[in-house]
């Protein structure tokens, strides 16, 4: 009876809780195996921002480095220099100057 006891201590329980054990050892390898995949991921979307994150400081830097381009000087017009008009009532003294001269001179051709 002794051996009996002693057998049934070594086959360490029955089926039923063998495969229990085994179906929960399946689970948590699934669930091992999801995490795995979420955080690799999670790993790829964080350096992909990163890289984005370097690339935009790059550009931002480009911009700061841009010289400035010189203002050209513009060249001043120079201003044209009026003719000297003379007065209005002067011209019309002139002309009439000019018209008697000439009545004289028929004048005294005629006469």
């Amino acid at each position: 009876m002794l051996m009996r006891h002693a057998k049934s201590l070594n086959k360490g329980g029955g089926k039923r809780r063998r495969k229990s054990r085994e179906k929960e050892a399946e689970e948590e390898e699934k669930e091992e195996k999801r995490g795995k995949k979420k955080r690799e991921e999670e790993e790829r979307r964080e350096k992909k921002r990163e890289e984005e994150e370097r690339r935009r400081e790059k550009k931002k830097k480009k911009k700061k480095k841009k010289k400035k381009k010189k203002k050209k000087k513009k060249k001043k017009k120079k201003k044209k220099k009026k003719k000297k008009r003379e007065e209005p009532g002067r011209e019309k003294k002139k002309k009439r100057k000019r018209k008697r001269r000439r009545r004289r001179k028929r004048r005294e051709t005629l006469l």
